[in-house]
């Protein structure tokens, strides 16, 4: 097999992603994207390069105002058909309720029930390959909702101590986060829009 190498970072990153969407290489995409992450300052947070490469506004950096989550359990939506994962804010009775697929409903339950699988899943894989790499994954936050879908980012501390901040559905990076230990937030804007408060009876 070969491996390419390359100059450029965004050419790394639009092979790795290639290599996940087209072949079966899924590790050998993985460990190939976190390295042209990692080793690069493309994705440094507050960074003009970040915005410019990726269009992107760095939205996790600052959590000022933050409301932490915590995870309280997975649900389904018959009638929709879709699986929905339920986040509550840890310091009022708002909640946030998520549709995410059964892949990663099914990730996260392993880790709510703390359950073992006989092999490691994407998510398990995922923080390997960051742990491997010198890095930890500092927390997450779910920050937008547009045009009926959630936004995240996972923000990530590298060897030499700089902070990466990634785009996610936040099914992966809550999954991420749990299997981390790092903390799951949301912005007071969204919690605003979209959260849930059940009164008390």
């Amino acid at each position: 097999m070969t491996v390419k190498l390359f100059r450029f970072p965004r050419r790394a990153l639009r092979f790795a992603i290639r290599t996940l969407i087209l072949h079966r290489w899924s590790t050998l995409a993985i460990i190939i994207l976190l390295a042209a992450l990692v080793f690069t300052n493309v994705w440094r947070l507050n960074a003009p390069a970040y915005v410019a490469d990726t269009g992107l506004e760095p939205r996790a950096a600052d959590i000022s105002g933050a409301r932490e989550l915590s995870v309280v359990g997975l649900g389904q939506d018959r009638e929709a058909g879709r699986n929905i994962m339920v986040l509550k804010d840890r310091s009022s009775d708002r909640y946030l309720a998520v549709w995410i697929r059964q892949a990663e409903a099914f990730s996260i339950a392993t880790q709510l029930e703390t359950t073992l699988t006989p092999r490691p899943m994407t998510h398990d894989l995922l923080k390997s390959a960051i742990s491997v790499l010198g890095g930890k994954v500092i927390r997450i936050m779910v920050t937008d909702f547009s045009d009926d879908t959630y936004y995240a980012r996972v923000v990530l501390e590298t060897a030499d101590s700089t902070q990466i901040e990634l785009d996610a559905r936040p099914s992966d990076a809550v999954a991420l986060a749990m299997r981390a230990g790092a903390p799951i937030y949301a912005t007071e804007t969204l919690l605003n829009m979209k959260g849930i408060k059940y009164a008390e009876e």
